[in-house]
């Protein structure tokens, strides 16, 4: 008797595991669309900038993206100066191990030795805060819309299958 009442259950759960999975897909789009805008204004800001033009090409070939998950849960986001894959590749000896010197600069250095090795001033200090506020709300609105992209595709794909 249990089993009438039950009768679809199993049409069911696999309707609701859909809808979570495509919710996953939803969200991970989502964060994706909007870092990327955020990684492309980043790099227009960098072009709108009074550094070297040397340093503005190597900047800007450092900036990436990354989505971090926790299980298969997208646990948060982040772009910025060496955000994403690692390399080891260097232009004119800079790479993504020391691209912050002319982000924000350094204070007076010396060797162990105590020979002197100055400072350097930021070349493209406030890039970062300059590009988050211009993008911040764009980048959202970015990620609203491929969300819902993503959403309607896989509502039609669940219509579909029936």
């Amino acid at each position: 008797m249990a089993t009438d009442h039950l009768k679809g259950l199993g049409k069911m759960l696999r309707s609701l595991d859909a809808v979570s999975g495509a919710s996953k897909k939803a969200a991970t789009a989502g964060v994706n669309a909007g870092l990327a805008f955020l990684v492309r204004t980043m790099k227009k800001t960098i072009d709108g900038s009074s550094a070297d033009p040397s340093v503005k090409r190597i900047a800007k070939q450092t900036i990436g993206k990354r989505i971090m998950r926790q299980g298969r849960d997208v646990k948060e986001g982040k772009a910025g100066f060496c955000v994403g894959k690692k390399s080891k590749k260097t232009l004119a000896g800079v790479s993504a191990a020391n691209i912050h010197w002319f982000v924000v600069g350094t204070a007076d250095r010396q060797t162990q030795s105590g020979d002197d090795r100055g400072q350097m001033d930021p070349m493209l200090d406030g890039v970062i805060d300059t590009a988050i506020s211009v993008g911040a709300a764009p980048a959202l609105a970015a990620a609203a819309e491929k969300s819902k992209q993503v959403l309607a595709r896989e509502a039609a794909k669940a219509k579909s299958k029936g």
